[in-house]
């Protein structure tokens, strides 16, 4: 596999949850020349797991929050990405999140 494909499928493995024989299966098909189909599963597949009526104005709090500590931030549909800049505002965070 291409090192996109293998990042592709890596992302895939950790966020879908995928099993062991999901994961062989999708490889199989990326390795037998069905990219599209793959990839359209890949990207279409609903992670195992994910909740389904989550309250979205509890991430967005916390986005704030971290904000205002100096800690950027951003929300993709259930997820909270935290983009740290320095080893000080993870430090900063772990100690708020300690106390």
């Amino acid at each position: 596999l291409s090192e996109s494909e293998q990042k592709l499928v890596a992302d895939s493995i950790i966020g879908q949850r995928l099993s062991v024989r999901d994961t062989e299966t999708l490889i199989k098909k990326l390795k037998n020349g069905q990219d599209s189909t793959a990839k359209d599963s890949i990207s279409k597949a609903k992670p195992k797991g994910q909740a389904k009526n989550l309250d979205i104005s509890l991430l967005e709090e916390l986005r704030i929050e971290l904000s205002s500590l100096g800690i950027q931030s951003s929300i993709n549909a259930t997820k909270l990405s935290i983009d740290f800049k320095s080893d000080a505002e993870i430090t900063t965070l772990l100690k708020k999140i300690v106390k």
